[in-house]
């Protein structure tokens, strides 16, 4: 029967799949390496932008929840302009209303090691 498990794959029962469901595994891969293979070829002709492979690829990451990660990434790359454009601000600031403050230098003593005497 097409929905017996197939009694001879090793692993846990959980990771034991119909027959029917390997044979689904297998069509869709090859429908996806058709589909990569054709867009991989149309890339760069005429077709490209009327096949709108962007939006594709949009509905692609959001069923695969790429999206969800990419949205956390712009959220910190916002927070991390955010913080430079402030600091920059501030740095200017302080650097056009104190002219006459001169930075101290912190002078360092050499320090002599004990040398072995053979």
């Amino acid at each position: 029967m097409i929905d017996e498990d197939i009694p001879d794959i090793e692993g846990s029962p959980d990771d034991h799949l119909s027959i029917k469901d390997e044979c689904m595994i297998k069509h869709i891969r090859i429908k996806l390496e058709d589909i990569l293979n054709e867009l991989s070829e149309a890339k760069g002709s005429p077709i490209w932008d009327r096949l709108d492979a962007t939006g594709w690829a949009r509905c692609t990451s959001e069923l695969t929840g790429a999206t969800r990660e990419d949205s956390r990434d712009k959220h910190i790359i916002s927070n991390l302009a955010e913080t430079n454009a402030y600091l920059t601000k501030r740095i200017i600031e302080l650097e056009c209303t104190n002219d006459k403050i001169v930075p101290e230098t912190n002078q360092t003593t050499k320090r002599r090691w004990p040398t072995l005497n053979a």
